[in-house]
């Protein structure tokens, strides 16, 4: 009987521990059921917030995410104010937002105003034509503890990502309330929301110290940013996004011409000679745009000139040096295909202004058997026809009128050096 009793309590427990885990399970799918419908509703809200700076000491490029909601229909988002934060050391912070999307190309946004206490920032998109999808920001009363909550963004560099948990109380550090999801880098800004779409707040940070305690800066504290909102002009004269673009980008290649990387090999030997890459790259820049959308920004017409000098430069220094080839290899013979490549580089460092000397006291890029006096041969015999002498002599004429441009077009934009 004892043994039967044994059994059969056995038997209970078992049947109790599969019920309890069945209705975890069906909680679980419920909740994640009741999820859906917020994150089909809001994701495009979402806003994946990508901030690059330029380190005023080195010129290095620095680049941070985070994410954000929108919360107007004229695009102005809420994120914390860390993530657009990079520290005093860095400049010419530019900012854009993918909304919906880590893969959608971001657009250029601005920053409005911050909140660093409540580490809260209100950014807005560039292109006020678009009317946006935003979030309600009515209701600033938090939900009530142990509430379920829903929540999206854009981890390191994992696309949008939803998830859900239990928000805690206001225990928090500065206001913050207390809450069981996670937070990633780049989630930082994500909103949460309850269960009926109310936006509660975003998420901010976690514990160091603790495993599944994180944050959440309730939207209460978020008052101010948003009172900004309506007593904003309906219309402002702000740029669309291509074309602020443009401007960031000329701005950026003007002010910072190191710290920019060209998109391309340098097309010719001469270019790549050249000491000053600024010219090269700004042309790099505006190719990537519309004559519409330059003309557009401050300077537009000039910069318009600038594209059309540089484009016959780049276009006469390709057919100088096809000529020079062709010369060359009429002149002296080699063994090597890259010892065409040497002579043409030493041929135009001579017609670029160096002296023989210079070049043999200050340079050792010969080999392939080619010795100084080869070269210095070689370049003597092209410098005895006038018209490639002078073509060369014009090209690296050219090419210094030039960058007087490029410090002129600075001057233009506002930029002094």
């Amino acid at each position: 009987m004892d043994r039967l009793e044994s059994l059969s309590e056995s038997k209970t427990n078992a049947v109790i521990r599969v019920l309890v885990f069945l209705l975890a399970m069906s909680s679980g799918q419920a909740f994640g059921q009741d999820c859906a419908p917020v994150v089909a509703k809001f994701r495009q809200t979402s806003v994946r917030i990508r901030v690059e700076g330029v380190d005023r000491n080195s010129g290095a490029i620095r680049e941070s995410f985070g994410s954000g909601v929108i919360v107007s229909e004229r695009g102005h988002v809420l994120t914390n104010y860390h993530v657009v934060d990079l520290g005093t050391e860095f400049i010419d912070r530019a900012f854009g937002g993918s909304i919906g999307s880590g893969t959608v190309p971001p657009v250029p946004m601005r920053l409005v105003d911050a909140e660093p206490t409540h580490d809260l920032a209100l950014l807005q998109f560039n292109n006020t034509a678009v009317v946006y999808e935003a979030a309600p920001t009515e209701k600033l009363e938090v939900a009530s503890a142990g509430s379920s909550v829903c929540s999206f963004g854009y981890p390191l560099n994992v696309e949008f990502r939803p998830t859900g948990g239990v928000l805690g109380d206001a225990s928090g550090p500065s206001g913050w309330w207390t809450l069981d999801v996670s937070t990633n880098p780049g989630e930082s800004g994500s909103p949460v929301f309850d269960l009926l779409g109310n936006l509660l707040g975003l998420r901010v940070a976690g514990r160091a110290d603790a495993v599944g305690i994180y944050y959440m800066v309730p939207i209460s504290l978020a008052a101010r940013l948003l009172a900004i909102v309506p007593k904003m002009p309906n219309t402002r004269p702000l740029l669309d996004g291509r074309v602020a673009q443009v401007e960031s980008a000329v701005h950026r290649v003007l002010e910072f011409p190191n710290a920019v990387q060209a998109s391309r090999t340098p097309p010719t030997l001469l270019q790549s000679l050249l000491v000053d890459t600024g010219p090269l790259k700004l042309f790099d820049v505006l190719s990537r745009f519309s004559d519409a959308d330059i003309a557009q920004i401050e300077g537009g017409e000039a910069l318009q000139r600038f594209f059309r000098r540089y484009y016959r430069f780049e276009e006469g220094t390709r057919l100088f040096e096809q000529v020079l080839q062709q010369q060359i290899g009429a002149t002296v013979r080699v063994r090597y295909a890259s010892g065409w490549r040497i002579y043409l580089q030493y041929v135009l460092l001579r017609f670029g202004g160096n002296s023989a000397e210079q070049l043999s006291s200050g340079s050792n890029f010969l080999n392939f058997d080619i010795t100084w006096a080869d070269a210095e041969r070689v370049y003597g015999e092209l410098a005895m026809d006038s018209v490639i002498a002078n073509a060369g002599a014009f090209l690296f004429t050219e090419h210094n009128e030039i960058r007087k441009d490029v410090q002129t077009l600075r001057e233009v934009v506002g930029i002094t050096r």
